[in-house]
């Protein structure tokens, strides 16, 4: 059986994702929902929003407010 058959399962996967990505964008973590790695800054390509080093795509939209002094400065928006 697959960890993904199990809708218990699937419901506390989800949760913990989201209460990572919620952390996160708060800035409570540093560590990409994604994959773990610390990130050091976003950028904002066209309406992604991607993470350094590991260049995951984060969500479509803004950079958080919280995350504004960790902006690459030369990016285009």
């Amino acid at each position: 059986m697959s960890k993904f058959e199990d809708e218990e399962t699937q419901a506390k996967l989800l949760e913990a994702f989201f209460e990572k990505l919620a952390a996160f964008s708060k800035r409570e973590s540093e560590e990409c929902p994604h994959c773990g790695q610390q990130v050091v800054s976003m950028v904002k390509s066209g309406r992604c929003v991607y993470l350094h080093p590991c260049m995951c795509r984060l969500w479509q939209g803004d950079i958080p407010e919280t995350w504004q002094d960790a902006t690459d400065k030369g990016q285009k928006e």
